[in-house]
Formats: C-alpha cells, structure tokens, sequence
C-alpha cells in the first residue's frame, strides 16, 4: 500500500513549486512577509518533508533554514532539490522527529511546523 505522503505529493504537481500541502505556494510568501523574515534570519522547519515551503521562504527572503526530518526518502529529495535550486548555502538538514530534536532556545528567529502532526507524536 502506497505511503498517504507519497499520493499527497502528486497532487501537489499542479503547482509550479512542489509544495508537500494543500496550501499554495503564494500563502508561503504571505507567511513571510507577515512574519518580516530578512536575509541571516534563522527558520526551523519541523516535519520539513522535501522542502517546498521551506525553499520558497530561503530563495524569496534570503534566511536559514534548519530543515528537520524523519523520512530518509523525503529529505534525500529534499536535499537534491535545494541544491538544484541553488539554496545549499541556507539549509542544515536533521534527521530526526521533532520530538527526538533539541531546540536550542534563541537559536531561530521563527519556527514552522506545516501538516506534521506527527512531528511529536501526534495532535
């Protein structure tokens, strides 16, 4: 039986960027404006799948990404499409649950945990 994450990702195909979430990619932009994200500006981005949401935030607002993530598939991709797109330079990749991952308090200016109710456990 095929893994639910996995046949969420092909719908996600429409979009011009491959956002793991039914949310478009223009919300991920909102997000950053609202929050006033800059360039050096430190994101941890838990349950990071393949990194959609986290790369539009890097390439549009210049910030860090610590991407974290338990699927060995998803961060391998994720790890070739961010360097696909250029952002190696931004991103640190975990591979962890955020759970299992110590948060180091002051460490990031915003923090984001996108359709990973899993990431501890559960809702």
């Amino acid at each position: 039986m095929p893994w639910i994450h996995a046949i969420n990702e092909s719908a996600a195909a429409e979009f011009a960027e491959d956002v793991l979430n039914p949310m478009h990619p223009d919300k991920f932009r909102t997000l950053g404006v609202r929050l006033r994200l800059q360039s050096g500006q430190r994101v941890l981005d838990v349950g990071a799948g393949r990194c959609g949401p986290a790369r539009i935030l890097a390439r549009e607002f210049g910030c860090h990404i610590t991407a974290v993530e338990p699927h060995d598939v998803f961060l391998n991709d994720a790890r070739e499409r961010v360097a696909a797109a250029g952002l190696g330079d931004r991103f640190e990749f975990v591979q962890s649950t955020g759970a299992d991952f110590v948060i180091e308090p002051e460490s990031y200016d915003a923090a984001m945990c996108i359709g990973a109710s899993w990431a501890w456990g559960g809702l």
